[in-house]
């Protein structure tokens, strides 16, 4: 559209200083001079798509629509590929209380001046990846929900020496080991506290063991499992963090949801990621030693003792 004579708009001029109003009388003015009329929601990208406004103007005035009612107007692709195109801060113009819905469980929200994300758990993350055949969407949401198990149930194959050594080499936290002696010793084995080399070695070589070896491979494989899972889910989260900026999250019991700071230009891919979607997306790639991490003794010590009891005792 064209702009009026009577908002008489002159090039290279400050708009209040040609006007002698404000902008909130600019901006009015210009809706009651539209032939087609706009709607409210419309206005920002009716002055972006306006090839008759000068630059300065649609920054000036879209920043006070933005500091004023933002709710108000839509910013959708149009409008967030013009901000970029014209290195216009969109931002910082905008109230603390404001926030925006990123995905169904995440939002960005402005308090005291700064961009913070909350989420209920950080699979609501997950839609803010890019596809690519490395990895699956699935397995990033089950992971991020903490419920990947499924993703790592293979066999670690170590060794009767690798076994022995990780053993003997964590015997303080592996407490159910001399639960694992006195059935040993009851089943027939030779009464060698201690002497974890030798007693894997019987083990796993006598076949009257076979229920106690098969406890150890299951507790084995269950704390392989979770350390796999475990590291998984500390190297997507990274991904995440790295991406948005963000900081150290809090949880907060009483609402139960996390809060984690970000920086402007987090909070401007996470903006941008709800609605021009894949430029700003995580570009992820999987570690070349597929989420390889030393078990936890104290978790196959209690993985152990569960196995003992259901197979042997």
């Amino acid at each position: 559209m064209l702009v009026r004579e009577s908002i008489s708009f002159k090039r290279g001029m400050d708009p209040k200083k040609a006007m002698n109003i404000g902008i909130a009388g600019q901006i009015a003015r210009y809706e009651e001079d539209s032939p087609d009329g706009i709607f409210d929601w419309a206005l920002i990208n009716h002055i972006i798509d306006d090839s008759d406004l000068q630059g300065d103007t649609k920054k000036s005035w879209i920043n006070h629509l933005l500091e004023t009612d933002p709710d108000k107007y839509e910013l959708d692709e149009n409008s967030m590929y013009w901000f970029d195109d014209n290195n216009f801060d969109y931002l910082t113009p905008l109230p603390n209380g404001h926030s925006w819905n990123i995905t169904p469980g995440l939002s960005l929200v402005k308090e005291d001046g700064q961009w913070l994300a909350a989420f209920d758990n950080w699979s609501d993350w997950s839609e803010l990846f890019m596809n690519n055949q490395k990895v699956s969407h699935v397995f990033i949401v089950q992971v991020l929900m903490g419920d990947a198990y499924n993703f790592f149930d293979v066999d670690p194959h170590m060794s009767e020496d690798e076994i022995a050594n990780f053993i003997k080499g964590n015997l303080k936290q592996i407490k159910s080991w001399s639960y694992l002696e006195d059935l040993y010793i009851e089943e027939g084995g030779e009464e060698d506290r201690g002497n974890v080399e030798k007693t894997i070695s019987v083990i796993y070589s006598d076949e009257k063991f076979e229920e106690i070896k098969r406890s150890i491979d299951n507790a084995l494989m269950s704390a392989d499992m979770s350390a796999r899972e475990g590291e998984a889910f500390k190297n997507l989260k990274e991904a995440i963090v790295d991406h948005f900026e963000l900081g150290t999250e809090e949880y907060l019991e009483t609402s139960e949801v996390y809060k984690v700071n970000t920086t402007i230009t987090g909070a401007d891919k996470l903006a941008k990621a709800s609605k021009i979607g894949s430029d700003n997306y995580i570009d992820y790639l999987p570690p070349r030693d597929d989420y390889w991490a030393e078990m936890d003794p104290t978790y196959f010590s209690e993985e152990l003792e569960n196995n003992l009891g259901y197979n042997v005792s």
